[in-house]
């Protein structure tokens, strides 16, 4: 096993570079499993370009904590996926990009609410044991988001005000030993089963009470959201 610092900040260098930079580098074919409290149009706009369209990705699992600011108003409430400002330009195509790629079959979406998962966690799994070396998970502070895991559309430098750090664990060696790999693959199964589901809560209110009108699958309300505040926004 094989330990990196990984960084939003730091371009390629030997032993440390950007969450995105890494991954868009250093994965081939197998699955992707994503845990996250936030995410962007950005993001998962630079998940369909980067990776989906370049590489061979079998399955795509990624777990949501949050979408909403709790110190948004009633009013703005709707889905907050903090759009950095180098991706205002482009906006509506990274919205399309987000929800083509959402709409792929592959693409499975999951949240945990009512509760909350703060944990952000990279994982991805080559399934033959002869290329376990390109396994590896990366686990800190970074969400999928532009910020987040440090991408940007320009090759100026990253001066995102938020500071991130995780640590990349990478496979080196199959080996039949329980490693880390394995570990975190099993913490993720147990969380994905048992606390993450396909459906979000839809809350209307009532002179300021806050109560459950629905069910509705988690993958379509992202899209949905997706296409009214950025897609095709009406202000």
């Amino acid at each position: 096993m094989t330990t990196y610092l990984i960084d939003n900040k730091t371009k390629q260098t030997e032993t440390l570079t950007t969450v995105y930079d890494f991954i868009k580098d250093c994965i081939s074919s197998g699955n992707l499993s994503i845990v996250t409290g936030y995410v962007t149009v950005g993001a998962l706009s630079q998940l369909f370009i980067d990776i989906e369209k370049n590489k061979e990705i079998f399955e795509y699992n990624i777990i949501i904590g949050e979408l909403v600011k709790k110190s948004q108003t009633k009013k703005e409430k709707g889905l907050n996926l903090l759009t950095s400002i180098d991706s205002v330009l482009n906006i509506k195509q990274d919205a399309k990009n987000a929800i083509d790629f959402l709409n792929l079959e592959k693409v499975k979406v999951r949240t945990v609410e009512p509760s909350f998962c703060h944990a952000k966690v990279y994982i991805f799994e080559n399934n033959t044991k002869s290329n376990s070396a390109e396994n590896f998970v990366i686990i800190g502070s970074s969400n999928l988001t532009e910020a987040g895991v440090g991408y940007s559309k320009s090759d100026k430098e990253l001066n995102f005000r938020n500071f991130e750090l995780n640590v990349l664990y990478q496979d080196k060696v199959f080996k039949p030993t329980l490693t880390l790999m394995e570990e975190s693959s099993k913490w993720y199964k147990k969380l994905w089963e048992n606390h993450a589901s396909e459906n979000k809560l839809i809350y209307n209110y009532s002179k300021g009470v806050k109560v459950k009108e629905s069910d509705k699958n988690f993958k379509q309300f992202l899209i949905d959201e997706i296409q009214k505040n950025y897609a095709d926004p009406k202000t």
